[in-house]
């Protein structure tokens, strides 16, 4: 079977999509931020026959929904849109339950919708799970991972979907679709060295990066803190007519204030945060009704100028803005590659213009009755501001909780209030009263807030190989095979063992590379957070060969047994699965083998159950007590395997193969693998084991 037949494409990655992929296995048994979760309330009628019929139109019709993202010996990352695929409708009817018993079980439904983490190599990347709570009470529960789509998406998503429903799944209602791969086309035509030329000059000078928490791990446990604060409605009116009046948008007023902040709190004159900006090329036909992931995260850099008021800042900003748009489509790795820097900021400034609500929503949900809309998203950064336009102006900062206390977060968005108040009352001030108003927060450590202190700027790309390989030479098989990998991943002649990885140029889509090659070629298992933490070749060596020996990891004392065994991070999402689903073939990984000639059954039932009584995982069961499930190993002599034999023609054999491998287990009671005989002829036998 080639590509070809299992895949309908195989595409490359928009910028931001590497940008997550790198997030999602950075560290695979963490929390992944980048889950998009919506929860929709709806009263009256609903087929939930016609509900999958639609689910699945939208998906043929929008196949990049239906990508899986694989990088594993990859040059570079890749999308893949399977042709075959499961519908990703579950569906609960909690109906019948009481009123105190159904908020429970829905809770609970809730709470393990969000322990779920996608699997990037198992598409598709999102889910929808329908809850009836009565007779015509519904609340759906919709769940993507944010490397699909954008905010801007999300309501189209959600528009075709309700409207495939209403037509009971028949796409020729909708206009055709503009698929995403034509972005895809258009990012390849661009002319990239033009994009990083600007914005190399828009960084040239620039001494550092504008840390927020310079010691923050990329690694996320809980998901943000958020504090939500809507600007009044005069400053909000004031400050609209003022980017009105001046040619600008609300947008650069807020990038402005929030500049003057990071500004305050650093004390330096020349800051850095992240943007994110659409990413829509509007030269493209038909791409405000394209759906996927087209927004990116740039950088913006504030410089504040002695003399200075706020109109000339705003004015200013606006102008450095406006002259990178055309080139918006550089990655944010390779602008930093091409600025001379690692990372540039910590903070994420992001305007949203597209809500998903209740009237948003009923326009396009028909007869049914939109009675609640709810929904959460998040970044991996410390400090992420959202600003919603409207006749209040809302603010919400993100902030990550083992970074900052909500009583910090809360007071740092009242000095940004403060700073947009000052912006909308007198644009004249100069912008070192503005500056001179901040107050910094308690307990801010300022001088851990600039990563570089105020030092030296970075250096440049053209400096990159004559800085390499001038340290120690290899002294060791695996530090002479570890250097040649870095410097093949970083494009440069030769490595010494003591060369950082990030400081030649290093970024985190080739430290995803770097370490596939690793595990390929040492046949070992390897983070790519072990990259992050051992950054040259000798750091990087003692951790290959402290990982395996011949790709097995070293032998460990055994760590005495708990009473309850917790699952893996891995194993709590397929039992959540199956807990959401109930049993189904979905997971199943099957296995058949033709037997030629005479067969001794008994002995080979003896065989299964011996390898079955040889290893722990293949006999044990997930039972569960108040939600919280627990591996148990069934003793080997408690072990049963029965072996049916099963007599079936060669005509009907394909047929009992697919129902044997396709039915379920019941995690709770079942062990994990069962067999089946079937029986063509007194010498001819399929042994199926799933």
């Amino acid at each position: 079977m080639t590509s070809n037949d299992l895949f309908e494409d195989i595409l490359p990655l928009a910028p931001l999509q590497e940008g997550m992929l790198f997030h999602a296995t950075y560290d695979e048994d963490a929390l992944d931020v980048y889950t998009v979760r919506l929860a929709i309330d709806f009263e009256g009628p609903f087929d939930l026959d016609v509900f999958r019929d639609a689910v699945r139109a939208l998906l043929i019709r929008r196949s990049n929904l239906r990508a899986g993202f694989l990088s594993e010996n990859l040059s570079r990352p890749v999308s893949v849109v399977p042709r075959a695929f499961d519908t990703p409708v579950v569906v609960h009817d909690l109906s019948a339950l009481g009123g105190p018993e159904r908020a429970e079980r829905l809770a609970e439904l809730e709470a393990a919708e969000r322990a779920v983490r996608f699997d990037l190599t198992a598409p598709p990347l999102l889910r929808f799970t329908v809850v009836r709570l009565a007779e015509n009470g519904w609340r759906l529960m919709f769940a993507c991972h944010h490397i699909l789509l954008d905010g801007w998406s999300m309501p189209i998503v959600l528009g075709e979907l309700f409207a495939l429903y209403g037509a009971r799944g028949d796409a020729s209602v909708l206009p055709p679709a503009a698929p995403f791969k034509l972005y895809l086309a258009w990012l390849r035509k661009q002319d990239k060295e033009q994009g990083l030329t600007a914005w190399r000059s828009a960084l040239d000078g620039l001494r550092g990066a504008t840390l927020v928490a310079p010691d923050a791990d990329d690694t996320v446990d809980t998901l943000p803190g958020r504090i939500v604060a809507d600007l009044p409605a005069g400053p909000s009116a004031r400050l609209t007519a003022l980017a009105r009046r001046l040619g600008i948008t609300v947008n650069t007023a807020v990038q402005a204030a929030w500049g003057l902040l990071l500004a305050r709190l650093t004390g330096t004159e020349d800051v850095v945060f992240g943007a994110t900006v659409s990413g829509r090329p509007p030269e493209l036909d038909g791409v405000e009704t394209m759906v996927g992931l087209f927004i990116n995260t740039v950088p913006v850099r504030v410089r504040l100028a002695p003399g200075e008021s706020l109109r000339e800042l705003l004015l200013r900003v606006q102008d450095e803005q406006s002259a990178l748009l055309d080139h918006h489509y550089i990655g944010l790795t390779e602008v930093q590659r091409a600025a001379g820097h690692g990372r540039l900021f910590d903070s994420l400034v992001a305007f949203e213009s597209y809500p998903v609500d209740a009237d948003s929503l009923q326009s396009s949900i028909g007869d049914l009755t939109v009675t609640g809309v709810s929904g959460d998203d998040a970044t991996h950064y410390p400090l992420t501001l959202i600003v919603v336009p409207g006749e209040r102006v809302q603010l919400r900062l993100g902030h990550q909780g083992g970074v900052f206390t909500p009583e910090v977060a809360g007071a740092l968005l009242t000095e940004l209030e403060r700073l947009l108040t000052a912006v909308a009352d007198d644009d004249t001030r100069p912008v070192t009263e503005a500056l001179a108003s901040v107050t910094v927060p308690g307990g801010w450590a300022a001088s851990a807030a600039r990563a570089d202190g105020g030092g030296t700027g970075g250096t440049s790309v053209s400096d990159l190989t004559v800085v390499s390989g001038e340290g120690r030479a290899p002294r060791t098989p695996h530090e002479e095979v570890l250097c040649g990998l870095f410097a093949e991943a970083l494009g440069v002649p030769s490595v010494s063992i003591d060369d950082n990885f990030f400081d030649l140029g290093g970024h985190s889509l080739l430290a995803t590379r770097l370490v596939s090659r690793v595990r390929s070629v040492f046949d070992i298992e390897l983070p790519v957070r072990a990259l992050f933490d051992a950054q040259t070749v000798a750091a990087l060596a003692e951790r290959v060969i402290g990982s395996s020996v011949g790709g097995r990891p070293p032998v460990r004392a055994a760590a005495e047994r708990p009473e309850r065994v917790p699952l893996s991070f891995a194993q709590r999402r397929l039992w959540f699965l199956n807990r959401m689903e109930g049993p189904s073939g979905t997971y199943n990984i099957p296995l058949a083998v033709r037997l030629s000639g005479t067969l001794d059954v008994a002995a080979l039932r003896s065989a299964l159950v011996d390898v079955v009584g040889r290893h722990e995982s293949l006999r044990t069961v997930f039972p569960d007590a108040d939600g919280q499930p627990w591996q148990q190993v069934v003793p080997t002599a408690d072990v049963d395997l029965p072996l049916e034999v099963v007599e079936v023609t060669e005509e009907d054999l394909e047929a009992a193969l697919a129902s044997a491998a396709s039915a379920g287990f019941d995690l709770a009671a079942d062990l994990p693998v069962r067999a089946s005989l079937f029986r063509v002829s007194a010498t001819e036998h399929v042994l199926c084991v799933v």
